[in-house]
């Protein structure tokens, strides 16, 4: 019975710790709030679907950093999880984003830069806001 309660104690500590360290994840200061929206309206200004989509991810990647996950874009979605809401646009939003890189001759349209801006713009405002 001993045993129960020392592990109830500790899950309940580890709980405990990561609704702080989730917590102090969401909060960014007004001066970087003000940095990444200014970067953000920089990627309205790219003409170019395919560098724009670059560009829109490279904003999202700053503020995931900011709010202090690491690794990889994917790894820091995986990290950030919930905190995303709907974590699914910005997923084909990234896939996208891999294939212009990585994929020769890959190219997207007008609309499609526009889905795929729009989910990484979702994505800031859900922390900028």
């Amino acid at each position: 019975m001993m045993w129960f309660y020392v592990l109830a104690s500790i899950a309940l500590i580890t709980v405990i710790s990561v609704v702080i360290v989730t917590m102090r994840r969401k909060r960014l200061s007004p001066l970087r709030r003000s940095q990444l929206l200014s970067q953000w309206r920089k990627v309205a200004t790219v003409t170019d679907p395919g560098r724009r989509v670059f560009e829109a991810e490279k904003v999202v990647d700053a503020l995931l950093t900011e709010l202090q996950f690491r690794g990889t874009f994917a790894d820091k979605l995986k990290a950030a999880g919930s905190l995303l809401g709907d974590a699914e646009p910005l997923w084909k939003a990234h896939k996208v984003r891999n294939r212009l890189a990585h994929e020769a001759g890959f190219t997207v349209s007008e609309e499609e830069s526009r889905r795929v801006v729009t989910a990484f713009e979702r994505t800031l405002m859900r922390f900028i806001r």
